[in-house]
């Protein structure tokens, strides 16, 4: 990751770990179906940095999610949220997710 992104996710920008551990898909309680599950700043409003989850089923077209994160948890002035996988536009099932981060001026 770049060092935006390292600060975005809580990385270490002097560590070369790859972004691991940023983001993955997490089973939703009581059978809801699959989630995107990721880290973000809990201050992230005050920092200026806007997520967006994205969905797609074939790695071109790219549909971002409409729902607000559930909070999951919170550690050391991070959060990991989830989102749940979406009904894509007529086509194949979203079988993939990414996370836009932006600087939007706070």
């Amino acid at each position: 990751l770049c060092n935006f992104g390292e600060f975005a996710f809580g990385g270490d920008p002097w560590h070369a770990d790859g972004g691991s551990g940023t983001a993955r898909v997490g089973a939703g309680a009581g059978g809801q179906g699959p989630r995107a599950v990721f880290k973000r700043r809990g201050d992230h409003a005050e920092a200026g940095l806007s997520y967006v989850a994205e969905f797609s089923g074939d790695l071109q077209q790219w549909t971002p999610s409409e729902a607000e994160p559930q909070v999951l948890s919170e550690e050391g002035g991070m959060q990991e949220v989830s989102v749940p996988f979406p009904a894509l536009p007529p086509g194949p099932s979203a079988q993939f997710f990414r996370v836009r981060v932006e600087f939007v001026a706070p």
